[in-house]
């Protein structure tokens, strides 16, 4: 088996061996990668921590000040309940519908504090970048069912919309940052939409190519000739049947001897490895009538 890096076992693939539907292996894939990100988000809150410490004091309002240290916490505090969950469920719940709650509750408790955290933002610096990044974070590493994925992300931008304008008047400040706001969540979704199906297709392309080499092995063992398949270019043996073997042939096999490169001619004492049985003497016969 090919050994994998630790960012592939963490963050790109599991293995697609233990994992029967696209279902199964797409929430095992999204829970590894919500294991990462909840392992940096908490690695990283003590520098939010010295922000909201060393930083916030000289912010104007007090709102802005404790709803910014709420969220920079809560963040702290979803992230470390994902990975006991995950970590004593060994690798995430079992069942199917566990994980897609596990998943779906966590997607929408961080697009809510992104929400939030750009809503507060009206109150000192004016921008929506945190409700941004959280959009296409979602939308790039985590994307989910698209009919879910469009219920979730309208539903959290309704929210935000009557969060901004609890917090702002209406004004063609407000309205450019709700077109712009609104604009990012449709780039968001079709991002999503092609992330998942590239996913789905690449699982089922993953899937045929699976099977199709197990249907070459099973036609390769029952097949009542004796076969070997041999790389000429590494020197190596391959795979071979069950059925036995000239004497001569299984010789050479078990002897270990060096097997002919791919341009070199076999010596007319050995047969030819890479022919079936039958066509050596064939095509020997065949040349001495032609003399």
């Amino acid at each position: 088996m090919r050994k994998q890096s630790i960012l592939s076992n963490w963050f790109i693939q599991p293995d697609l061996s233990s994992s029967t539907t696209f279902p199964e292996f797409y929430t095992r894939l999204l829970l590894e990668r919500i294991k990462l990100i909840s392992y940096i988000l908490i690695l990283t809150y003590p520098l939010f921590l010295i922000v909201d410490v060393v930083f916030l004091p000289e912010a104007p309002s007090l709102i802005f000040k404790q709803t910014l240290i709420l969220i920079h916490f809560a963040s702290f505090v979803i992230s470390a309940t994902f990975v006991v969950i995950y970590e004593q469920s060994e690798k995430g719940p079992k069942s199917l519908k566990q994980r897609y709650l596990l998943i779906y509750i966590y997607l929408l408790l961080y697009l809510l504090l992104g929400a939030t955290a750009s809503v507060n933002s009206q109150l000192f610096s004016g921008n929506i970048v945190a409700y941004l990044i959280v959009l296409f974070g979602v939308a790039v590493l985590l994307p989910i069912r698209p009919a879910h994925l469009a219920l979730m992300l309208s539903s959290v931008h309704l929210l935000f919309i009557i969060g901004l304008f609890s917090v702002q008047s209406l004004s063609v400040t407000s309205i450019l940052t709700l077109v712009n706001a609104t604009g990012v969540s449709v780039i968001a979704f079709t991002t999503g939409l092609l992330f998942y199906k590239y996913r789905e297709k690449e699982f089922e392309n993953q899937a045929k190519l699976k099977q199709n080499e197990e249907n070459f092995k099973r036609l390769f063992e029952i097949n009542p000739l004796p076969l070997i398949l041999l790389s000429l270019d590494r020197n190596e043996l391959i795979l071979m049947n069950k059925q036995e073997l000239p004497e001569r042939v299984g010789e050479l096999l078990k002897s270990g001897a060096k097997l002919p490169k791919r341009t070199e001619k076999l010596p007319e004492s050995e047969p030819n490895l890479t022919e079936k049985p039958g066509v050596a003497g064939k095509s020997r016969r065949v040349a001495e009538k032609r003399r």
